[in-house]
């Protein structure tokens, strides 16, 4: 994953300055492969967290969970998390903003882009006729050549 200068987190933060800490939810990593700002799911039967593999007609309702980087180990936002960790994802609350990872092939060319999830963990641009949910906004222009992590804020 391709990552820019002063992309070194994934929660930036509220709007506001009166409350800066993320709601946190914490899961053993149930799948290789995770990335820093990759929206994760519970795994089936309580197993742990495992990337959201929701398509995103079946997203709307369902709790939104984005993986943070592994603070504990003081891992970089490019390092994946190992299976059996305990991995800390973010529940974002109106009003935030995040480094989400936006899949490869989206173009976002102007602000405000409606974002909703690809069925992979990453984000891709939602079509705006309502049968996908929008989970964020695009809060800058980025033509994700490969996955690419975008500033977004929440829906």
């Amino acid at each position: 994953m391709a990552t820019s200068i002063g992309k070194r987190s994934v929660f930036v933060g509220p709007a506001e300055r009166g409350n800066c800490s993320p709601l946190q939810v914490e899961g053993l990593v149930a799948e290789a492969g995770i990335l820093p700002g990759t929206l994760v799911q519970q795994a089936a039967a309580n197993a742990g967290l495992e990337i959201n593999d929701t398509a995103a007609a079946a997203a709307f309702g369902k709790q939104l969970l984005v993986a943070d980087r592994n603070a504990l180990k003081q891992e970089a936002i490019d390092v994946a998390w190992e299976v059996g960790e305990v991995m800390q994802a973010i529940s974002p609350r109106d009003g935030e903003f995040f480094n989400v990872v936006l899949a490869a092939g989206n173009n976002v060319t102007s602000l405000d882009v409606p974002l909703t999830v690809n069925g992979a963990g990453k984000l891709a641009i939602a079509v705006s006729d309502g049968t996908v949910p929008v989970l964020f906004y695009a809060k800058e222009i980025l033509n994700a050549v490969s996955d690419s992590l975008i500033l977004v804020q929440k829906a």
